[in-house]
This record gives C-alpha cells, structure tokens and sequence, in this order.
C-alpha cells in the first residue's frame, strides 16, 4: 500500500523547492545577459566615439596639408615659395 501511495506521489510532478530552484537559475541567466548587454551597449558606443574622432582628426589633418600646400605654392614673381 505504501509502495502505491510513494509512486504516485512521485508522478505528480516537481516540487515547490524544485519549481523554485530553477525560477532562481533562469533569474540569474537573465540577469548575466542583461548586464552583458548593457557592457556591449557602451563599448559599442566608445568604438563609435573613437571612429567619428578618428575621422575628424582625418579631415582636420587635410585641410591643414590643403593649406599648407597653398602656401607653399611659388608665385610667378619670387624665386622663393616662402617670401611670395
């Protein structure tokens, strides 16, 4: 009789500290994924920072060489670039 009452007691299902052993494992799951995806937010938006710099101090570089060749340009009276 008791053999009975133990197997049908095991075939009902989990119990309340195994239902709520796994509510906390999927908890923390998602809370590790959620501070990754936080990281992975602001070292996207650092790279994106460092590539729009990276570009600006491009541009700024030529338009300083654009200038320095016009300078450097001889007229048609001097000899010298540097006196014009």
């Amino acid at each position: 009789m008791r053999s009975r009452l133990r197997s049908s007691a095991a075939d009902r299902g989990m119990t309340l500290v195994e239902f709520l052993m796994g509510v906390v494992v999927l908890a923390v799951a998602v809370i590790s994924l959620l501070g990754v995806s936080v990281s992975q937010t602001r070292l996207n938006e650092h790279a994106r920072n460092l590539s729009w710099a990276a570009s600006d101090a491009g541009r700024v570089m030529e338009e300083l060489r654009r200038q320095n060749t016009a300078c450097a340009t001889p007229t048609a009276g001097s000899a010298n670039p540097r006196l014009g």
